[in-house]
């Protein structure tokens, strides 16, 4: 190869390396862009050194091909590492999806339900149960209450899988039973059974028809751990009274376990 040709070639190189490792500077030292960055960065340099030395021996005969050979290498290494930053490097791993919205029946179903508390009316509670193996978003889902629709989550709001999220309706632990909810909204529930609907625009996630079933004041409409699904969540005889206290610092009276796995039933 043209002595000149090795040096333009090696000098263009070096300048699209060094402006790359400028900008690489702001980013995490332990990314392997800044790595491989300061690595072809090194190389270039020693390229640069190899024709150099290339130009100033070949005068002199048995100088050239030790110092080309050494060149050749060093510009080999170059290529090689200029073509990985130029396709690895400049890129970032995507965001993970986020969540989807429940959209199947059983995606979500209706957990537990505190209708009666023996206390301030904030200090009523539904809770949802995903039993699924995957994260769900509940922005847009509706709960719909003897038909009406009390309140549809205006937000962000994931639930785990196998987890558990705990609307109420106030932050404040003096009022609301001392439960700490995930999401708080304006609601009033009936202090008897009727028919509960988890729904996503018309589709309905979940319906469970607690007529009949025998309200305590104080005390949660639970579901039995061992039926969390939306098919053993419709049987009556699969709900039961609440039995745990609850609340902060024990200044509440109502039983139930909001926001964590049931009581059984039996």
């Amino acid at each position: 190869m043209n002595i000149d040709k090795l040096k333009k070639l090696g000098f263009v190189l070096f300048t699209v390396l060094f402006m790359l490792n400028t900008e690489l500077q702001a980013a995490n030292n332990t990314d392997p862009c800044v790595q491989a960055s300061r690595e072809a960065t090194s190389l270039a340099r020693t390229y640069q050194r190899s024709v150099r030395e290339l130009k100033g021996t070949c005068t002199r005969e048995g100088d050239c091909d030790l110092a080309k050979l050494a060149a050749d290498e060093a510009l080999d290494n170059l290529s090689l590492f200029h073509g990985e930053m130029k396709e690895n490097c400049g890129t970032t791993t995507p965001p993970p999806e986020p969540p989807p919205s429940p959209n199947l029946a059983g995606d979500i179903i209706i957990n537990e339900v505190m209708m009666d508390p023996d206390g301030y009316p904030e200090e009523e509670w539904i809770e949802i149960y995903n039993p699924t193996s995957t994260d769900f978003d509940l922005n847009g889902i509706s709960f719909v209450s003897a038909g009406d629709t009390l309140f549809t989550i205006s937000q962000s709001l994931i639930i785990p899988a196998q987890g558990f999220i705990l609307i109420g309706k106030s932050m404040n632990t003096v009022i609301n039973g001392g439960i700490v909810p995930d999401y708080i909204d304006t609601f009033s529930l009936y202090d008897l059974g009727v028919i509960y609907e988890l729904k996503n625009g018309t589709t309905i996630l979940d319906e469970v028809n607690l007529w009949g079933f025998n309200v305590s004041r104080g005390t949660s409409a639970n579901l039995d751990p061992r039926s969390a699904d939306a098919i053993n969540n419709d049987i009556l005889t699969n709900w039961c009274l609440g039995t745990s206290i609850y609340g902060i610092g024990g200044q509440t009276g109502n039983l139930g376990t909001p926001g964590s796995i049931n009581d059984l039933c039996f």
